[in-house]
């Protein structure tokens, strides 16, 4: 009795062990997160103060927490496309305009 016991408490405590040493951390899809540097953008200062709105914005997963971005913008003088690099990383997400790619 006391054996089973021991053993059950043991088998226990090794499974609570194991299942707080496991990362339960989710990465959103890559829709979510597309839709997330959206709406940063939009609320940008970079973006508000100038008027500009994000028309349309999709993503590419490069490697790990790295994603390449196509972001479209409706400006004053018109509608203009860039590169965009995206990280996400650790909860948070981040992003930086790299390249216009019209003129």
């Amino acid at each position: 009795m006391l054996h089973r016991t021991l053993t059950r408490s043991l088998f226990l405590i090794f499974a609570a062990m194991l299942f707080s040493a496991c990362d339960v951390t989710v990465t959103p899809s890559t829709e979510q997160l597309a839709e997330e540097a959206k709406k940063s953008m939009n609320e940008s200062p970079e973006f508000k103060d100038k008027g500009i709105t994000v028309k349309d914005f999709t993503l590419t997963p490069k490697e790990g927490n790295q994603y390449e971005g196509h972001l479209t913008t409706t400006e004053a003088n018109g509608e203009f496309e860039y590169k965009v690099d995206v990280v996400y990383e650790e909860g948070k997400l981040s992003w930086k305009i790299v390249e216009k790619l019209t003129q």
